[in-house]
């Protein structure tokens, strides 16, 4: 949405908002935090909700993603492993 992008200073509506942060979970350890605004997950352009959504099905706990993400108007990167909702990378 426009106001989102706005808010964001964001070129088009490309990236997708982090809202919160699970503690103890692989954004937090990956250094991610709310507002942050993530535009790519391992060179993939993400340009929706959905795009997110789809980028991660790829992937299953163990597995290592570099995020490229906005924050403060600054671009950044984090690598981060996935893990399954028991906190360990088990499949």
């Amino acid at each position: 949405n426009y106001a989102l992008a706005e808010k964001y200073q964001l070129q088009g509506l490309n990236g997708v908002v982090i809202t919160s942060v699970q503690p103890e979970g692989a954004a937090e350890a990956a250094g991610l935090k709310a507002d942050d605004v993530i535009l790519k997950i391992n060179d993939i352009d993400i340009t929706s909700k959905s795009m997110y959504d789809e980028a991660l099905s790829y992937y299953s706990p163990g597995d290592r993603l570099k995020i490229s993400y906005k924050r403060d108007q600054r671009l950044q990167e984090a690598n981060l492993q996935l893990m399954n909702k028991e906190g360990t990378t088990s499949i």
